[in-house]
């Protein structure tokens, strides 16, 4: 089965001294695997951390690796949607609302070898 550990992602990277660095706190979890849209919710403790430079967000994953670029796929007044690469068939998506102090993370992956699928999202605020 395919598992994306959201609750404890953490974005995390060093910049130049005008970045913002954000940190979420995560509060809630819910996740829906195969094929029906039954999503099974939890509260959750974790933080992550989202560094903004400019116009460029960017992150490490914290298992390790290179610096990530985080692509903006829009942007608005309101919201501010980041595209995380993955390496899985399906997608990895940051929303970052109201003025970044709340976030949703949603996760759709697919593995046709397996014949499953998953659905999650994490919810969560900044810490100021």
């Amino acid at each position: 089965m395919i598992r994306t550990s959201l609750a404890f992602v953490a974005l995390l990277t060093a910049t130049h001294l005008s970045a913002q660095e954000m940190r979420f706190i995560v509060e809630q979890s819910c996740l829906a695997t195969g094929t029906g849209m039954n999503f099974k919710c939890e509260q959750k403790k974790g933080e992550f951390f989202i560094t903004k430079s400019g116009s460029k967000f960017s992150g490490v994953h914290p298992d390790g690796g290179p610096k990530q670029s985080l692509s903006v796929v829009k942007a608005t007044p309101h919201v501010v949607v980041l595209d995380y690469p993955v390496r899985y068939d399906g997608t990895s998506t940051v929303h970052l609302t109201e003025n970044f102090s709340h976030v949703y993370w949603v996760n759709v992956s697919f593995s046709t070898y397996a014949n499953e699928r998953e659905v999650s999202i994490v919810s969560g605020r900044r810490l100021k």
